[in-house]
């Protein structure tokens, strides 16, 4: 055997030992990501694991503290909207778990920010259940709760936040983009939805429409344009909704590209009026 073929042969011999070497080392990376993989589950079935437990400890809480509470299943209806007046006619009902014998029963309301309490005298509908009917404004948001009162002394515990005014502000969407703008003009975009869902604006939906908008253009805080959107929108009557599109134009401002803002304020026929963050450009 000359010293070619000793060569050859060992060169062959070392490259069969590094192949097997590498293999091993191959399975034991397959091997460890194998575990890896595995581990990787594991922590992910331990997680769900812990996250049902979490949600069962929050409905077992939520279950005992309510069976600790007064005052059961409370809430309220909007029954009638007088656009006229601008009042509601709002139904409060309620259950209690207990109650002593001796013990007269109030309903508390009051305008929310105000100290001063309203107070009126309920009657049981059967069953430790209560209801009240009375008038509130459109225009305000109410707290709400219940006392009772005998000769050893008072108890007491809250009700309904009464949202109206809340409700009416939140039923306006509306959105202002800035397209593009230059020296002298601005693409503006609105739109403006309002929704009916709620029984309560049916009631007087006419009273409630948008009656007018208006959207004041600002160049670095500077007032260039003042635009009647209502008037110049495009209506989609079956869902109430007004979609304004123009490119405004105004006496080129220098100082442009720089800060452009839009204020959008919406008036009802209430009187009402819906102020729209500004949009900053």
């Amino acid at each position: 055997m000359n010293k070619k073929q000793v060569m050859l042969i060992g060169s062959v011999g070392f490259l069969i030992i590094l192949t097997i070497v590498n293999y091993n080392q191959l399975n034991k990376i397959s091997n460890q990501l194998g575990n890896l993989s595995h581990l990787e589950n594991t922590v992910q079935d331990i997680s769900y694991s812990i996250g049902d437990i979490h949600n069962q400890v929050g409905e077992t809480l939520y279950e005992f503290t309510e069976e600790k509470r007064w005052v059961r299943n409370n809430s309220y209806e909007v029954k009638e909207v007088n656009g006229d007046t601008e009042q509601v006619e709002v139904l409060v009902s309620w259950g209690l778990r207990e109650l002593e014998d001796d013990e007269e029963l109030y309903f508390l309301y009051r305008e929310q920010g105000k100290s001063d309490w309203q107070k009126l005298k309920v009657e049981e509908t059967g069953n430790l259940d209560y209801e009240v009917t009375f008038t509130l404004s459109l225009k305000e948001n109410y707290e709400s709760r219940i006392l009772a009162v005998s000769d050893e002394g008072k108890r007491s515990e809250d009700l309904q936040y009464i949202a109206i005014f809340d409700q009416l502000q939140e039923r306006i969407y509306s959105d202002v983009y800035v397209l593009s703008y230059g020296k002298d003009f601005v693409d503006l975009q609105i739109m403006m939805q309002q929704s009916y869902r709620d029984q309560m604006f049916r009631l007087d939906s006419e009273k409630l429409e948008i009656k007018s908008a208006t959207a004041n253009l600002y160049v670095n805080n500077k007032l260039v344009k003042t635009i009647d959107v209502l008037e110049k929108a495009n209506k989609q009557v079956h869902d109430q909704m007004y979609e304004y599109s123009q490119r405004l134009t105004f006496e080129e401002q220098p100082d442009l590209p720089g800060d452009v803002r839009v204020d959008l304020t919406i008036i009802d026929g209430l009187g009402l009026e819906y102020k729209i963050n500004s949009y900053g450009y």
